[in-house]
């Protein structure tokens, strides 16, 4: 039995966690996905150990994507980083150059999840 992928994915809109859920399961991705939506909580979160994958919506109105990705780094330095948005644009890819940490993701279409997911946990 394969074990499950842990993802933590800070995102404010239930509905999007429910969307990429469906359609990593719907690809053979057997994940359990901890949502957060607040600093805090995203702080509190970083404290845990378990997790395969750090997933955060890029335009969350109560915290800022790129303090996001700081705090992951300084905290869990090595684990992998996946922005997750329609809007990404030239300002995450000059955020760090060497970008080897994170990929971008721009819908919930089945293929486009998939790949950038399972390539960045296979590689972890």
């Amino acid at each position: 039995m394969t074990p499950r992928s842990q993802l933590l994915y800070l995102e404010d809109d239930l509905a999007d966690v429910e969307l990429l859920q469906g359609a990593l399961q719907a690809d053979g991705l057997a994940c359990d996905i901890t949502r957060v939506d607040t600093e805090c909580g995203f702080l509190a979160a970083l404290q845990q150990d378990g997790f395969d994958l750090i997933l955060a919506d890029y335009t969350l109105p109560s915290f800022d994507d790129l303090s996001a990705l700081r705090m992951a780094r300084r905290q869990k330095r090595d684990l992998p980083f996946i922005f997750v948005s329609g809007t990404i644009g030239g300002r995450i890819a000059s955020a760090n150059p060497d970008a080897s940490f994170f990929s971008a993701l721009g819908e919930f279409r089945s293929r486009a999840v998939r790949d950038p997911v399972l390539n960045t946990i296979d590689g972890y």
